[in-house]
């Protein structure tokens, strides 16, 4: 996919380090760090319970993002869903322990300038 999004974008770019799966409990806590240079964030949820996720601190069960049960995943993009895809997510299971499963892609070094046409 590294090779796509380079292709795609026109610079480098490689895998965010994030230590993965990663348990969330039933209560609120940090599931990653914010990163300025995310491109693409996935989430996917293998266990039996639900998950939510906000970049929140108080996410709660049945707000924020949810991420279904049984290999249910959501996608952030920093194309379409702007900063979002950068933040700092928080997580809270329902019902009992999840393990999920984080890969996220960035930029290699600093995001490159961006063109005003002129």
């Amino acid at each position: 996919m590294t090779e796509l999004t380079q292709f795609l974008l026109g610079f480098e770019t490689d895998r965010e380090s994030i230590d993965s799966p990663i348990t969330v409990g039933t209560s609120s806590d940090r599931l990653i760090d914010q990163n300025p240079n995310r491109l693409f964030l996935t989430f996917i949820n293998p266990s039996p319970n639900d998950v939510f996720i906000d970049t929140s601190s108080d996410v709660a069960v049945d707000e924020g993002f949810l991420i279904p049960d049984g290999n249910g995943s959501l996608t952030f993009e920093v194309a379409t869903d702007g900063d979002v895809t950068t933040s700092e997510f928080h997580a809270i299971a329902d019902g009992g322990t999840a393990d999920i499963i984080v890969k996220g892609e960035q930029v290699s070094g600093q995001i490159p300038e961006v063109s005003d046409g002129s």
